[in-house]
């Protein structure tokens, strides 16, 4: 196989929370600056998980696409193409992300190459106005708002601060996960004209949403560690394979012994992925309100990680 002199760097800065799809031009120009050849194909490696993700043809967190396969070819002109690439940087994520590519030209010579992106904090929301105190939850909220997961309260408020409740949770995790399903018979005190009324049934029917006796409480506040727990069952019905934690692995935490038994594994396993981090003060506070900031990063993690 022939080799030619190496492309230059790409560079490509694109905001956290936000996808990036690759451009044809730039590799293409990269292969003619070499002076031997145009741009036919590529291969890529793979970024650390920890920035993100290579990602084919996707759309949104609901319509991800499918992995780009590492040392895969992809070509400018047929499928696989490198403009279907795209790079999601995930939850929470900031700094450098390198990769090295392989490009192929006209003549058949392979070259080395590298891509760098860089991914920008989110210092000020775009889309709400009262997000200046909540800027730790910025990128994972305009993410959510620009797949459609979350919407506004009202005045262009996204209302931060205040505690989301059970029925609201049931139905941001069914239009995370675009959950479809029948069989749920619902609950005596979710009216179905609410807003999450179809969400709760499909939740219930995917065994998300379990009740007391024919009762949700959709108007209660959802704890931190309920709401890991809905979160795990919503995971396990996408198909994600958990693995139980136990007590020990939230040992570290000071106010681990506050974790109720019935939520011990699914939150446990929460932590061990990194989708549940505990606070400053070394606490998870498993049985405080869940905050809508707090739901948005925990829930933009489990769709990106």
């Amino acid at each position: 196989m022939k080799a030619a002199a190496s492309a230059g760097i790409i560079y490509y800065t694109v905001a956290a929370g936000k996808a990036l799809t690759f451009d044809l031009s730039v590799f293409q120009n990269a292969c003619s600056a070499r002076g031997a050849g145009t741009f036919t194909s590529a291969s890529f490696s793979l970024p650390s998980s920890g920035a993100g993700q290579l990602r084919y043809q996707y759309i949104s967190a609901s319509e991800p696409g499918t992995a780009v396969v590492a040392g895969g070819s992809y070509s400018a002109s047929a499928s696989p193409l490198v403009s279907g690439i795209s790079f999601v940087p995930a939850a929470g994520y900031t700094g450098t992300a390198t990769l090295s590519y392989t490009g192929r030209d006209s003549g058949g010579a392979t070259y080395p190459g590298t891509v760098v992106i860089t991914v920008t904090a989110n210092t000020k929301s775009s889309s709400f106005t009262d997000m200046g105190n909540y800027s730790w939850a910025n990128s994972a909220v305009e993410y959510l708002y620009a797949n459609g997961v979350v919407n506004g309260t009202g005045n262009g408020g996204f209302s931060p601060g205040a505690s989301i409740t059970r029925g609201s949770f049931m139905l941001m995790l069914n239009r995370a996960f675009k959950f479809t399903a029948s069989g749920g018979t619902g609950f005596s005190d979710v009216p179905s004209s609410s807003l999450y009324a179809d969400a709760v049934k499909i939740s219930q029917a995917l065994g998300i949403a379990q009740g007391s006796g024919s009762n949700f409480y959709p108007t209660r506040p959802l704890s931190r560690q309920q709401a890991a727990v809905f979160l795990a069952r919503a995971m396990r019905a996408d198909g994600w394979t958990l693995t139980a934690g136990t007590r020990s692995d939230i040992s570290a935490f000071s106010d681990s012994s506050a974790v109720s038994d019935y939520a011990v594994s699914d939150l446990a396993a929460m932590v061990r992925m990194g989708v549940f981090q505990g606070g400053s003060d070394g606490k998870l506070n498993p049985q405080s309100p869940l905050t809508r900031a707090q739901m948005a990063v925990i829930l933009c993690r489990a769709i990106t990680i």
